[in-house]
């Protein structure tokens, strides 16, 4: 099986405990494999078909405005809320190996980042789905929405707007960010002993996370993918900008 046979595979798997081995086991690091991605022509047999992405048949997938609202004071808010993040890791995992599947012809660190970035959020839904099972709840057991996933369908044959729109905006509007501070003290009155730590794409710089430690009770913060990302946008916005920039030659009788 090559390189990018396994990761359709990857993408393609619905059992959540599955789509993790083949993720771990990965070796993101394998330069040959970013060059195969890199190289490799983007056809029929290349690039995924949207519609077969691995998700389970659970959680039932349902409009954000449709979910409840749950009081973290009850077990089964604290499980809804745990829940929730699950389902985020569980659909960055999609969208980061559809990132490396989809587009060609992008820097080499490009795959390289977004390979590790697929495999680590693997590794967050495990240990999100561990403490799930601790609280007495599974993934599946409550309702999640596919916001991300439905802007990934829409920005399927663009990547500059689809590293814009989704981890530039729906997630540094809050789809994995720490909860509010109101959220806070409420785990703290239950919970005095547990270190509250800010986390998610709103914190790209260290003065962001300087305006979350300086307006929240948070312990520390912890930046993830939204920092590992910020290479690939730059580059980005640099070819780009150099590009649009060239001055088009004046060839005689052109208008």
């Amino acid at each position: 099986m090559d390189s990018i046979e396994y990761l359709s595979r990857c993408y393609r798997e619905i059992v959540p405990s599955k789509k993790i081995s083949l993720m771990v086991e990965l070796d993101a690091g394998a330069n040959s494999l970013h060059e195969e991605l890199r190289i490799c022509p983007r056809d029929g047999t290349s690039v995924p078909n949207q519609a077969s992405v691995g998700f389970p048949s659970r959680p039932k997938l349902v409009d954000a405005k449709e979910l409840p609202k749950r009081a973290l004071s009850t077990d089964e808010g604290r499980g809804a809320f745990f829940h929730a993040i699950c389902h985020i890791e569980f659909t960055a995992i999609n969208l980061a190996i559809d990132a490396a599947l989809r587009f060609s012809a992008m820097p080499f660190d490009y795959y390289r980042d977004w390979l590790q970035i697929a495999k680590e959020e693997a590794i967050h839904f495990g240990l999100l789905r561990d403490h799930l099972n601790a609280l007495g709840y599974d993934y599946g057991d409550f309702d999640a929405h596919d916001g991300m996933w439905q802007l990934a369908q829409r920005t399927a044959d663009d990547v500059i707007l689809r590293m814009a729109l989704i981890p530039r905006v729906l997630e540094a509007r809050g789809l994995d960010v720490t909860p509010p501070e109101s959220a806070n003290q409420k785990l703290r009155a239950l919970a005095p002993e547990v270190l509250l730590v800010a986390h998610g794409a709103a914190m790209e710089t260290p003065d962001d996370a300087q305006y979350i430690l300086n307006h929240t009770s948070c312990d520390g913060f912890w930046t993830g993918s939204s920092t590992e990302r910020l290479p690939i946008e730059r580059a980005i916005t640099e070819a780009a900008g150099e590009f649009a920039a060239l001055t088009l030659p004046q060839h005689e009788g052109a208008q």
